[in-house]
């Protein structure tokens, strides 16, 4: 059991766009992208089917994401990366941030706390 709940009130919000990845008709990556509505996103809830890691899903799901963000005028993006996750993270061009980040965010337990500015 994960412990998500998907009748969290946030899961319905508008400016909270859950995305599907999304190969010859079968759904293998997931996340969820909150715009905060001042260029700023969020990027969580981020999973790619476990016998379809290490081929390049998690590149194209986060492609994906981007594309949806600059589409949004989203300048920012923000996760909380998972400590296991953040060398692909870094390969993708996110960066450790240490600085204030935005309260919703939130204060995920051994997760590392990254950025990427979208290049529009």
């Amino acid at each position: 059991m994960s412990g998500y709940d998907d009748d969290r009130p946030e899961e319905r919000w508008v400016d909270n766009h859950p995305l599907l990845l999304t190969i010859n008709g079968q759904g293998c990556g997931t996340t969820r992208l909150d715009d905060l509505r001042n260029g700023i996103g969020i990027v969580r809830l981020v999973a790619i089917s476990a016998p379809l890691r290490g081929r390049g899903y998690g590149r194209l799901l986060n492609a994906m994401v981007e594309q949806y963000a600059r589409d949004l005028g989203i300048d920012v993006l923000f996760v909380s990366a998972a400590a296991n996750a953040e060398g692909f993270y870094t390969a993708t061009g996110w960066a450790r941030y240490v600085a204030d980040v935005p309260e919703q965010l939130g204060k995920a337990g051994h997760c590392v706390r990254m950025t990427k500015r979208i290049v529009r």
